[in-house]
């Protein structure tokens, strides 16, 4: 094979692009889009694993962020996703009841394999109380003492979901991940991950790495 067609553009098509072209330099990438059709430009939240993408594209963070109007986030919060009334009871997002309320970070006590599991089976409460070696857990992480406190009945999974994570506080309190001297807080650098522009992400990848790169482009009106 010596030749790709990457039909479309947007945040897909020039990402994988831009990756094949990275990986395989030899190859000849070309990627088609028409001007006519419009990226979809809306606010994309994302995982932590796009940052291994952006790494293995050398991209700088701080680059990136600023050209798409990105912000730092270390978690999902769900309000009024829990219960089983109706859900337009919950008209006040900022001051809803803890009950109507979920926190998930981006961190948990799981084992390696868990999520790779989570695509076969559901991932059970052991997968967060043991570690890989079948040794329990508990007391190896700051917020292993509230998952203590669920094994033995004293908080339920929805009431604790809050404080799961040491991310809760910085997540809650709008907190940067870095300090002044660009050093992370907490863990190592995928526990956050972004909220972007994705009009203007497929643009930075365009510009900074795939047709730098060498893949043609391509407007069929």
């Amino acid at each position: 094979m010596k030749n790709i067609v990457v039909v479309g553009g947007g945040v897909i098509g020039w990402f994988t692009a831009a990756f094949l072209k990275k990986k395989h330099f030899d190859l000849n990438i070309t990627l088609i889009e028409s001007p006519n059709v419009p990226i979809l430009g809306v606010g994309e939240s994302t995982i932590p694993q796009l940052g291994e993408l952006l790494q293995a594209l050398e991209i700088d963070q701080f680059t990136w962020m600023e050209k798409v109007h990105g912000i730092f986030k270390y978690s999902n919060h769900f309000v009024g996703w829990n219960s089983d009334k109706p859900k337009q009871h919950v008209t006040d997002h900022w001051n809803a009841p803890l009950y109507e309320q979920q926190n998930h970070p981006f961190a948990f006590t799981f084992r390696d394999k868990a999520f790779v599991k989570s695509l076969y089976s559901p991932i059970s409460k052991d997968d967060f109380f043991y570690d890989n070696d079948g040794r329990y857990g508990i007391d190896q992480k700051s917020f292993d003492y509230w998952l203590e406190l669920v094994r033995q009945g004293k908080y339920s999974w929805w009431e604790s979901a809050q404080y799961f994570s040491e991310h809760y506080y910085p997540s809650m309190s709008n907190k940067s991940p870095y300090d002044w001297d660009n050093e992370l807080y907490l863990g190592p650098w995928n526990q956050h991950a972004w909220h972007i522009d994705a009009e203007r992400f497929p643009i930075v990848v365009r510009d900074m790495v795939a047709l730098p790169l060498g893949v043609n482009w391509v407007e069929v009106i």
